[in-house]
């Protein structure tokens, strides 16, 4: 009776592990299928050398219009679309020489992608024989006080499957080096020159006593930080504040009110000093 008992046992325990080891193997395949399966949203732009004249000029006009929103001293609203922006990335290559070999190996096409109260930015993975969209949500949102606005990292996905942020978390910080700021800046340098409306991060930091948050200082927590509200435009130094903002899908929306210079001036003065 005690070798039936055993017997019995044994292969109860095995039934078990076999089917624990089938549910595994479900999962896993479960997980593996919304890793690699491309989100509905994930429709990256196309464009053709007919287009790329158009494109070429709608960087630097996009940059003019708002200077000369800010230079007649009314409020106004930018109104800007995902469709345009991914028109924009789309012709990077053949609009800006370079770009095309910013992005790291075995990432390709990327696209943003505006949703209700959040932004999505998209990539395209591909190596080591697996390929899947890696996205990030970024929700904004606008403190009561108008001071600054909260940037929070609220969704990190690899197709359909949720990433837990732990996983990513080294990796982006890392990213975010001394070194890979270095040529993120250059990047946007590079980008903001075509519109002649580029702000150093220098000047960034050395403007901080205007309202705005040092560099460095915004990037403490990769995953949320908070964004300066008032600011100036590059081109022509124009002090102006935004005073809302709001993302529906498709688009983005920014009221920006032009601040007077003696306002900002005296701002600046009844900060102390450092």
């Amino acid at each position: 009776m005690r070798r039936i008992g055993r017997h019995h046992a044994r292969r109860q325990w095995i039934r078990w592990a076999a089917g624990g080891g089938a549910l595994l193997t479900a999962l896993a395949a479960m997980a593996l299928f919304a890793a690699t399966s491309q989100p509905g949203w994930y429709q990256p732009a196309t464009v053709g050398p007919a287009e790329y004249a158009a494109i070429r000029n709608e960087v630097p006009n996009f940059g003019s219009d708002i200077g000369t929103y800010l230079q007649r001293g009314q409020p106004f609203r930018i109104v800007i679309q995902d469709k345009d922006i991914n028109r924009w990335i789309a012709a990077r290559d053949a609009i800006w020489p370079g770009l095309g070999t910013a992005l790291p190996e075995h990432l390709s096409n990327p696209m943003v992608a505006f949703e209700p109260g959040r932004i999505v930015l998209g990539i395209q993975y591909q190596g080591k024989g697996i390929a899947s969209v890696l996205s990030l949500g970024v929700n904004l949102q606008m403190e009561t006080n108008g001071g600054a606005i909260h940037v929070r990292v609220d969704r990190l996905r690899a197709g359909y499957l949720p990433v837990p942020r732990m996983l990513v978390d080294g990796a982006a910080r890392k990213a975010l080096d001394r070194e890979a700021s270095r040529h993120l800046n250059s990047l946007m340098r590079h980008i903001w020159s075509q519109a002649g409306e580029y702000l150093p991060a220098s000047d960034l930091a050395s403007n901080s006593r205007a309202g705005n948050i040092p560099l460095a200082a915004m990037l403490g927590d990769i995953w949320e930080f908070r964004l300066p509200t008032r600011s100036r435009w590059p081109n022509g130094g124009f002090p102006y504040s935004i005073s809302n903002l709001r993302i529906e899908q498709g688009r983005l929306m920014i009221d920006v009110v032009p601040t007077p210079r003696q306002a900002t001036q005296a701002n600046r003065a009844s900060q102390p000093d450092a």
